[in-house]
């Protein structure tokens, strides 16, 4: 048995409802998940398949802290009637978090930042009980670059550390070979860059956007120093240049996307948009409230389709790169 995997037993043999409820709290997760998710502990540990996964999945975690270019497994939300699957990624993230935040901290990441992306626990199980009615963390899979310690929260941004081409969370579609050669290295397969996503609900204004990427070229300059100046991508159903027949062109949401410069070609959107715009599964019907909302609903009943774009920005800054 590994170090690793010892460590890993120890933590889970450790942990109390009432441990795990102190962690969950201060992770922000709401009363009632927390009664749920800790009030099942014993029963759920006490399954030794289940036991053994989770040591497994912590394992995992302590081997590939900081290795941005570890494959991150993509997998579906555990089903509905699924209990003991939908409480899981709260017992590894509970367990996990501190350690995750002591990797952190130690590499000089502040601690505002450490508590910000914490939050990613809490949002995420508020966006599956919206979605679904029942506890759970919606895109649980996206808990393990959090955990690893390559995905990060600044402000109202959050930023993965990413090899262009290499791992899973590298931006896709991107430029062929000859095309990012031309443009120069910062484009190139294996340069460095970082990944911008949009946490759920985030603010958008330009002033807490601005204020996210001043403050992270600071933090992640500390974390994840480089000698060469990198790129910042976005792959993101925001980016369909379309949006702002939606909303109007003075929009924060289409004012963001217009920060990126769009990559040619697309992905299919009509999942996120669903689940981020309509505050649903796709499928579902329940009424639209906002006026995205609505809109989309209508273009939607028209067989019109959403789009995922990948856009790029200078991060770092830095001499010019082409357009």
């Amino acid at each position: 048995m590994t170090r690793d995997a010892r460590d890993a037993r120890d933590v889970v043999a450790a942990a109390t409802s009432a441990t795990l409820d102190d962690t969950l709290a201060e992770l922000g997760v709401d009363d009632a998940t927390r009664e749920e998710v800790t009030t099942s502990w014993d029963s759920w540990r006490g399954d030794v398949a289940r036991r053994e996964s989770l040591v497994a999945a912590l394992a995992d975690l302590s081997r590939q802290r900081g290795d941005a270019d570890a494959p991150v497994p993509v997998y579906p939300d555990a089903a509905r009637d699924d209990v003991a699957g939908r409480l899981a990624p709260f017992y590894l993230f509970a367990l996990d978090a501190p350690r995750m935040a002591d990797y952190l901290l130690t590499s000089g990441v502040s601690a505002s930042v450490v508590a910000a992306t914490w939050g990613a626990l809490a949002r995420h199980a508020a966006l599956h009980r919206r979605l679904r009615g029942v506890t759970g963390v919606d895109a649980a899979w996206w808990m393990t670059p959090i955990l690893r310690g390559v995905l990060v929260q600044v402000g109202s941004l959050q930023y993965h550390r990413v090899h262009l081409g290499v791992g899973t969370l590298s931006p896709h579609p991107w430029y062929d070979d000859d095309e990012a050669r031309r443009r120069g290295p910062a484009f190139e397969a294996g340069a460095e860059s970082m990944g911008v996503h949009i946490p759920d609900r985030t603010d958008l204004s330009e002033r807490a956007v601005d204020a996210s990427f001043e403050e992270a070229r600071r933090e992640l300059g500390r974390l994840w120093p480089s000698e060469q100046p990198r790129l910042a991508t976005c792959q993101s159903w925001l980016l369909d240049e379309r949006l702002a027949d939606l909303v109007g062109p003075t929009s924060r949401l289409v004012a963001f996307a217009r920060r990126f410069v769009l990559v040619p070609g697309s992905l299919d959107g009509d999942d996120d948009l669903a689940r981020f715009v309509m505050g649903r599964r796709d499928g579902d019907e329940p009424p639209p409230l906002t006026r995205l909302a609505r809109e989309v609903a209508r273009r939607r009943l028209a067989g019109d389709h959403w789009r995922v774009r990948t856009g790029w920005m200078p991060f770092d800054g830095g001499p010019a790169v082409m357009m």
